[in-house]
């Protein structure tokens, strides 16, 4: 039988602030939200089941619970190693599903030979 994995990332919070990059609300909500319906409804396991929030400081973001949780703050490398551990622990058949919310980016691309001249690459 396959297993499920999930990687949630959700990102409400940003410190230190980019340029153009406003704090968000809703992120971290959508997460746990996606996290209660796979814990609950679909049984998958929370040792399945990765974390990475950023939730706005001062607000009732059940601290404790995302400690419990041993949830990690977004960063570039916590990103980079969830994705590394989920491909490295995920077999053949498992299931991989990732969820992002937070703000992505948008830059004219260097490939223009590839894509079409003026087009855009985006990213997280």
């Amino acid at each position: 039988m396959a297993n499920f994995y999930a990687l949630l990332i959700g990102i409400d919070y940003y410190n230190p602030k980019p340029d153009n990059y406003n704090d968000l609300q809703g992120c971290v909500r959508d997460i746990d939200k996606i996290g209660d319906y796979l814990e609950k409804s679909l049984q998958i396991s929370t040792e399945h089941i990765t974390r990475l929030t950023s939730p706005l400081p001062n607000t009732n973001s059940t601290s404790d619970v995302r400690s419990a949780r041993k949830e990690l703050p977004p960063t570039y490398q916590n990103i980079v190693q969830a994705f590394k551990d989920v491909t490295e622990t995920a077999q053949a058949k498992d299931l991989v599903y990732i969820h992002y919310s937070g703000h992505g980016g948008r830059v004219k691309t260097i490939f223009s030979d590839l894509k079409g001249e003026g087009q855009y690459d985006e990213g997280l």
